[in-house]
């Protein structure tokens, strides 16, 4: 990055539904980059474009106001500890009344991360690659 013009970081937040993040926010060579956590975040120009009322599903989320930790797997988590957490969140999944919203919401967006919908990473994945009949 020699050479490169390189904004000083600013501290910030940012809130989706109820969670509420905090990142790093810098300007290199005019394009703005933000940590969250440490690791730079995913590619947010394929994000669905905003209205208003996108985010409204989520009032009547079950999932709302619950642990994120059952929803989104510790770093490193493998094998029967992250079945039965991935377990749990899809329990909580399949009681809620705006499953079918916040599915739509991850695959539209290619969530990376969590349960969302009812469904993993891994399964959302799946979906998206699926070559039809």
């Amino acid at each position: 990055m020699l050479g490169s013009k390189v904004a000083r970081p600013s501290i910030s937040s940012v809130t989706f539904g109820w969670l509420n993040l905090w990142y790093v926010q810098t300007t290199v060579d005019g394009v703005t980059v933000r940590c969250f956590r440490g690791c730079p975040m995913a590619e947010v120009r394929r994000l669905p474009a905003l209205r208003q009322g996108d985010w409204d599903w989520q009032v009547g989320a079950a999932c709302r106001g619950g642990d994120t930790a059952t929803f989104y797997h510790p770093e490193n988590e493998r094998g029967p500890s992250r079945v039965r957490r991935e377990m749990q969140a899809k329990a909580v999944c399949s009681a809620c009344p705006v499953i079918e919203n916040c599915l739509r919401w991850a695959l539209a967006a290619r969530e990376p991360y969590g349960v969302w919908g009812g469904l993993s990473v891994e399964e959302r994945e799946a979906l998206l690659t699926r070559q039809p009949a």
